[in-house]
């Protein structure tokens, strides 16, 4: 699973905000998503990317 993400900063090396933009199940299809994005245009001291999740589990909760 990839995730498209955007990322914006509030300074250097400082992050504001991570937002999912998409889901995607294919790299490519996310890299494409990628070059969408920035060819729309991205918000001032942002980037946007593709993350991989190798495996996505649903976790118990032993507080009930």
């Amino acid at each position: 699973m990839w995730l498209l993400m955007l990322v914006l900063f509030s300074g250097p090396m400082n992050v504001e905000r991570v937002d999912i933009l998409e889901i995607h199940w294919s790299k490519k299809n996310c890299e494409d998503a990628t070059k969408h994005a920035e060819a729309v245009g991205l918000p001032i001291d942002s980037t946007v990317g593709c993350v991989y999740l190798k495996e996505v589990k649903r976790v118990e909760n032993s507080e009930s």
